[in-house]
């Protein structure tokens, strides 16, 4: 959801300055990175006191090459 927030940034503030929108924009997508962080924290931290594998299937590897190519998009930008 603060991804999307972050990208209708441009279209709702249309005639505001066009470096604020910029920081608007890039402190959104950082809140949602952090975010995302820590839910994976979350969800590794659960696994380890459970007692499951982590990183076991096809999803959790496609889930965490989301989050990497969303970080490395990022720092590009």
């Amino acid at each position: 959801v603060l991804s999307l927030l972050a990208l209708l940034v441009y279209r709702l503030f249309r005639h505001t300055t066009k470096l604020y929108i910029k920081i608007l924009h890039a402190v959104i997508q950082v809140v949602a990175f952090i975010f995302v962080i820590m839910g994976l924290v979350t969800v590794f931290q659960s696994h380890y006191k459970l007692g499951y594998e982590n990183m076991y299937s096809l999803h959790s590897w496609i889930g965490l090459s989301a989050v990497i190519l969303y970080g490395l998009q990022w720092v590009m930008g």
